[in-house]
């Protein structure tokens, strides 16, 4: 009965195959990561994303993923959501204090994946009121609590304007 099983040649070559093949993906991420980030003043790694897009939440009000210019009245609330992932020890804060006559912050809230699979990245939602008319900057840094000195993993800047 003759051996029809792969020869020791044919299985390091397919193997080999399939390595260039999982090396030529993760090169083509690694890029696409690199592309995405810009150096800090200090030389570190940041990323910043500026354009706006939203949608409407449960309740009703409007909810921004992206930083940007954000629109919102007297006594309305807007959710920002921005990816996060707590298992890293990242989480988004406030990198200044905003101009709390104008708007102010009335929760900030991890929600996880609607499929939990261990260490996958949700989002958190920070609901933001306006209190008075008038203009204010929410900047937020990716960052660790404990690393103090470290400058943040990303950042976002969200110009309020209040009617």
């Amino acid at each position: 009965m003759p051996n029809h099983a792969p020869s020791f040649a044919a299985r390091y070559r397919d193997l080999r195959r399939r390595v260039g093949v999982a090396l030529a993906a993760t090169a083509v991420v690694a890029g696409a990561v690199v592309t995405g980030c810009s150096s800090g003043s200090d030389g570190s790694a940041t990323t910043t994303t500026e354009a706006t897009v939203t949608t409407s939440a449960d309740d009703g009000g409007e909810v921004v993923t992206e930083p940007g210019p954000v629109t919102v009245g007297v006594g309305e609330q807007v959710t920002l959501e921005l990816r996060s992932n707590p298992t890293t020890g990242y989480s988004w804060e406030l990198t200044a204090a905003p101009d709390t006559s104008v708007v102010r912050v009335v929760s900030d809230e991890y929600v996880p994946p609607a499929e939990q699979i261990p260490g996958a990245g949700g989002s958190q939602r920070i609901v933001v009121e306006g209190v008075s008319p008038g203009t204010a900057t929410l900047d937020f840094g990716y960052l660790r609590p404990w690393e103090s000195g470290t400058p943040p993993a990303e950042t976002a800047s969200f110009q309020f304007t209040v009617t």
